[in-house]
Order: C-alpha cells, then sequence, then structure tokens
C-alpha cells in the first residue's frame, strides 16, 4: 500500500514538474518577429536622440501618422518629417527620448499593435508633461517593420490601473 501510494506521488510530481517546464518555457520563449520590433524601437529612439527627423519619417509607412498630445494630427513623412523637425529646432532641442516596449499583439505576420511607455528628459517646455503611454499599429513592409500609426497620451492617477500591462508607466515616469 505505501508502495502505490509513492508510485502515485511520483507520478503526481512529475507530472507538476512536466506542467512547470512547459509553462516556464512558453513565458520566457522569444515571441517570432518580437526582436525586430524591439530593434525597430531601439533605431527609432536612436533616430530622435540624434534629432533626426528624416530618420523618423523614414521609419513611418509613407501615409503613416502620429497623433500629437496636442491633438495634432501629421499625416504622411513629409509632414511627420516637419513636425519633427520643427520641435527639434525649438523645444526639444535639448530632450533626450526612451521608449519602453510593454506589450507586443501580432494580429498576423506582418501587423502589429504596440504599447509602451514613452519619456522625455531634458526638453524645455515648461508644465509640459514629460512622460506618458503610446500605442502604436506597425506593418512589415518589404521586410521593415513601420508605424502606421502613433499615438501617445499621459494618463491620470488611476486611470491604467485596471491595465496591469502598462501600469509600469507610473515607475518609468517617476524616475
Amino acid at each position: 500500500m505505501v508502495e502505490n501510494n509513492d508510485r502515485k506521488n511520483v507520478k503526481k510530481y512529475a507530472l507538476n514538474l512536466i506542467m512547470i517546464l512547459l509553462f516556464t518555457s512558453q513565458a520566457f520563449a522569444v515571441i517570432p518577429g518580437s526582436k525586430e520590433i524591439d530593434l525597430f524601437f531601439e533605431n527609432l529612439t536612436e533616430s530622435m536622440n540624434a534629432k533626426s527627423a528624416t530618420l523618423i519619417a523614414n521609419a513611418f509607412s509613407t501615409d503613416g501618422e502620429i497623433i500629437s498630445l496636442a491633438g495634432g494630427i501629421y499625416k504622411g513623412q513629409s509632414e511627420i518629417r516637419l513636425f519633427f523637425d520643427e520641435g527639434f529646432k525649438g523645444p526639444y532641442q535639448t530632450a533626450q527620448f526612451e521608449n519602453y516596449v510593454q506589450y507586443i499583439r501580432f494580429l498576423d505576420a506582418t501587423h502589429a499593435v504596440v504599447d509602451g511607455v514613452w519619456k522625455v528628459n531634458n526638453a524645455i517646455i515648461p508644465n509640459y508633461p514629460s512622460c506618458g503611454i503610446f500605442l502604436i499599429t506597425l506593418s512589415k513592409q518589404n521586410d521593415q517593420w513601420k508605424a502606421d500609426m502613433f499615438y501617445s497620451s499621459v494618463p491620470r492617477e488611476g486611470h491604467t490601473a485596471e491595465h496591469g500591462r502598462i501600469l509600469s508607466w507610473k515607475k518609468i515616469c517617476k524616475e
């Protein structure tokens, strides 16, 4: 009888171990395409910190758009280039940018929706937000990810409490 219980326990522990290994490997698995998207954001952030409006605009699809914090809509690479050119000559000339990807949702192999946290340091705009969240849609064109739509906002306390994946904006924004 003791022997039978030992076998049950061994099976139980073996099953638990298998389940732990399966779930752990899934939790830490790299999602196909996510490294490319991480690289897209690294390059975009480098372009922003280099103050290259042309490189930033080239990260967007030809009819891509940005909806600014002030509610302006800039559509197409030429308008996006002008938007950043003006900002880099004015309030963002000394700024350093950070973008933190929080979550990538692949709609299919060539379309993704990404949300995360943005931060701006050393901008010369008094009383203007320096940190918030973004949502960006991407499409893969000629083996390169391009931004189709970029929207950012500044959440208020409690606004994202129910959204655990972007809750880190509080930590990042308070640093």
